[in-house]
């Protein structure tokens, strides 16, 4: 196969192989044109040539071939929302570099723009609804109002569900909502440890409870460690007794009692059986 001319378009394909990490003999072979030594020769006598190779050599100095593999992965991570730059440092290529090789391709300068525009609209999901969340956590702090009331009480704030996957989303975020979590918490412990508060809620408690229940004291201790410790309310004690009550209830039912008769005619008991060598 007869190798074509070194002409100017001949020349940027070269420029562009040396872009991706290779060397001359390696790019003018990758471009299918004439010898090193003619390319060397060109770069010799031709200033503008010998710039443009000086600033493509220079930023090729990374191990990494900067080839269509490489490039698309690039476009793939700016189009999900990565910073261009940030990435480029962990695969260790140089942004001057990069810039050479997109710019003096039109195809690869449009795929960038793409990707560029792409990343806008990735970003805007995340962060957007995390505008307002100063206010949001504040009154998630000082106010027994949930997450979800808090957002839709006013048109300005995001929707929950938006605002939840925005917080996984931002460590800074995440962790002060754990710091609102954690200031609410305390404000629940306080008002409830005054002495009248104590005595009232306890009050409720043992009321709601049955007087004969078996496990009374378990029923009465448990619900009251649930209020203090913030996972109820004072106005929702009386319905987690009442669960608490069923439950207890339905896992009596559940246990066979040893007396309690066995078969169709209901002489034979279990009891029986445990007792005989016929079990």
């Amino acid at each position: 196969m007869t190798p074509r001319r070194l002409d100017a378009r001949s020349v940027e394909a070269v420029l562009a192989k040396v872009a991706e990490g290779l060397s001359i003999a390696a790019a003018c072979d990758a471009a299918g044109v004439a010898s090193a030594d003619r390319f060397i020769h060109i770069i010799k006598t031709d200033p503008a040539v010998r710039a443009q190779y000086r600033a493509v050599s220079r930023h090729a100095k990374s191990a990494v071939k900067l080839d269509w593999v490489t490039l698309e992965n690039i476009f793939d991570e700016v189009a999900a929302g990565r910073p261009l730059k940030a990435y480029l440092r962990s695969i260790d290529i140089k942004y001057k570099r990069f810039h050479w090789r997109v710019t003096t391709d039109a195809l690869l300068a449009k795929k960038y723009r793409e990707a560029v525009a792409a990343g806008r609209k990735a970003r805007q999901p995340s962060w957007r609804p995390l505008r307002h969340a100063d206010e949001i956590f504040t009154r998630f702090e000082t106010t027994l109002e949930t997450l979800k009331s808090i957002c839709e009480s006013d048109s300005r704030f995001p929707d929950v569900r938006q605002f939840w996957r925005s917080l996984r989303e931002s460590p800074v975020h995440l962790n002060r909502y754990q710091q609102a979590l954690e200031t609410r918490a305390d404000r629940r412990r306080a008002a409830v440890n005054s002495k009248s508060d104590a005595v009232d809620v306890l009050a409720i408690i043992e009321k709601a409870v049955p007087r004969h229940h078996e496990f009374r004291d378990d029923l009465v201790s448990e619900a009251y460690l649930a209020f203090v410790e913030g996972r109820i309310g004072a106005d929702d004690v009386a319905k987690f007794v009442k669960k608490l009550v069923s439950k207890a209830i339905g896992e009596q039912r559940s246990i066979a009692s040893l007396d309690a008769g066995m078969g169709d005619d209901g002489h034979a008991t279990l009891l029986d059986f445990i007792t005989t060598d016929d079990w």
